[in-house]
Formats: structure tokens, C-alpha cells, sequence
């Protein structure tokens, strides 16, 4: 059982005191390279660092396919006497594998998240974001998933004739599309259409929305991504290519990012730092252009 865990003080360096203290100080833009799934050598050992945020929690661990899911088997420690949990698991970084994290609170309350840094999520069959809930049927996700990314970018001359451009001196022309509306379509396919459908026209942008793997209603917010690609047309590579192939026409992409007003409370560094973390990690990883921000309300609960 979880609660026969013990929870242990940081004896290796599995997050170092910069990380830990720019983050709770908002100064850190890269939380994702500490937080989360992140590929790490220990010693001669390669393997998987699993770090989580979280001060309310009494134990932690990591589940997942590679240790059957339980509970006990690879308990996070508690670092530097704070919120912040971590631990290492070894021989995972060249695989596709499924995990969450399992939080035990004082009450002996035992909850499942997926980890808010995950690149991936796997939802359960017949999930769709596209389609409304009906009665507000509870969401049922299966798990954050990590998988190399081994892609391999064309987009050098594109990144450089973008460090050379004036914005303010060359117009743009913005085309809008919404992911939730591709139906069985993957990016592959969306790719090729929509360099087709924009460049005779003229737009230099796609802007894009339903990027994100969001949530629109606060009852699943504890669950709330800022990291993780849109599933439904494909992986995260899959993205990339898109965003690749639309560099290589001489197209710009800007990406709609959601987000919770009730969600953020940034007076709280540590919830700056995430969303600042987000914009960089779509910046470096995705090769984004821009972005849109879009502020979501739950519409359970009165203004």
C-alpha cells in the first residue's frame, strides 16, 4: 500500500538546488526540463527522473506499465523539505511507456493525476474533445505518455529569415484553423491541405487552436495540460512534421493558448513559472511562431 511508504530526503541530486529555488522564486522558464519525465543519467545509469509539485501531499509515487502499476514500487522522495517530489527509474528513456502519479494525503486519500509537464496524454476509448459531454459525464483519461523525441528538423532557413524579419514593418495575413473541426484527419494529411488551401491565398500565419490536450470546464482541472499536443490527429512528431512542412512553404504558425482564469492564481510563483515554462517549451520544442492567448471561465459557476 501506498501508506506504508516512506517518504525519504533528497540524497542523490535528482533536481539541483537552481532548479528547485528559481522555480519557487519565478525565475525559471524551463520547469519543463526538471518536472515531469525527464531523461537522466544517475551515476552509470540511465534512466527516467519523475518530479511533481505538489505541498499538500503526504507520500508520492509513480505508476505505470513498467512497474504494473503499483503503488509501492517506485516511491518519489521528498526534496528539499518542500513541494517538490522526485525520484529515478532507470533503463525507461528509450521507450514509449504510460505512468501517473499516485498522491496519498493525510486523510489516506489516494488520487491519480496525470503529470501536468506530460508531452502526451492517452485518453480512454471513445474520448473525444471535439464532441460535446453529455449531462457533464465525468472525463475518464488513462495516462500521460512518454515517448523520445527523435525528430529531425528542416526548418533552418525559416527560423533564420524569422530572426531577420521586422513584424512591424512586413505585413501578415492570418488563417484560422481549429483542430477540433479535422474530424479523422491527421496532421500529415492537414498539413498538405492547408499549405494548398493558404498559399495561393496569400496568408503568411496559420494560427492554430485546440493545439493543446485542454480541458474546457474547471471539474477536471487538477488534470489540466499546457504541455501536451492534441492527441486526436497524432503524436507529437506527427506535429512537428506539420509545423515543419508549413516552415519549409514559408508559412508561420501561432497556436491558441487557453487559459483558466479560476485555474492560475499568479500570485503563486510557482504557477507563473509553469505558464512562462509552457510558452518556452512550445517555443524550443514545436518551433512556434506565436501565440494567441484565450482566457476560459467555468461555465458551471456564476461570473
Amino acid at each position: 500500500m501506498l501508506g506504508l511508504i516512506k517518504s525519504q530526503e533528497n540524497k542523490a541530486e535528482l533536481v539541483s538546488e537552481y532548479d528547485f529555488y528559481s522555480f519557487t522564486e519565478s525565475a525559471h522558464y524551463h520547469a519543463h526540463k526538471f518536472l515531469g519525465a525527464v531523461p537522466k543519467k544517475q551515476g552509470e545509469q540511465e534512466g527516467i527522473v519523475f518530479a511533481l509539485w505538489s505541498t499538500k501531499a503526504k507520500t508520492v509515487s509513480v505508476v505505470g506499465d513498467f512497474n504494473n502499476w503499483r503503488l509501492s514500487a517506485n516511491p518519489l522522495q521528498r526534496t528539499f523539505r518542500a513541494g517538490l517530489w522526485a525520484g529515478f527509474v532507470p533503463n525507461l528513456q528509450e521507450r514509449k511507456f504510460h505512468y501517473q502519479f499516485a498522491l496519498q494525503y493525510e486523510d489516506g486519500r489516494v488520487e491519480y493525476i496525470n503529470d501536468p509537464l506530460a508531452k502526451q496524454i492517452k485518453f480512454s476509448p471513445g474520448f473525444s474533445l471535439s464532441e460535446p459531454r453529455k449531462d457533464r459525464e465525468p472525463i475518464s483519461r488513462l495516462a500521460s505518455v512518454y515517448a523520445p523525441d527523435n525528430y529531425q528538423w528542416s526548418d533552418e532557413a525559416w527560423i533564420k529569415a524569422r530572426e531577420k524579419s521586422e513584424l512591424s514593418v512586413n505585413a501578415i495575413s492570418v488563417y484560422h484553423y481549429d483542430l477540433a473541426n479535422a474530424g479523422e484527419k491527421k496532421y500529415q494529411e492537414l498539413a498538405k491541405e492547408l499549405v494548398e488551401e493558404m498559399k495561393p491565398r496569400g496568408f503568411t500565419h496559420l494560427m492554430l487552436s485546440n493545439v493543446i490536450d485542454a480541458i474546457d470546464d474547471l471539474s477536471y482541472a487538477k488534470d489540466y495540460q499546457f504541455y501536451a499536443a492534441n492527441h486526436l490527429p497524432g503524436n507529437p512528431e506527427d506535429l512537428r512534421c506539420l509545423i515543419d512542412h508549413l516552415h519549409f512553404n514559408s508559412i508561420g504558425v501561432i497556436i491558441d493558448m487557453p487559459i483558466f482564469a479560476q485555474l492560475l492564481d499568479f500570485s503563486k510563483k510557482p504557477s507563473t513559472n509553469l505558464l512562462l515554462s509552457g510558452v518556452i517549451h512550445w517555443l524550443e520544442e514545436f518551433h512556434i511562431d506565436g501565440f494567441h492567448f484565450s482566457t476560459l471561465y467555468d461555465s458551471t459557476k456564476p461570473e
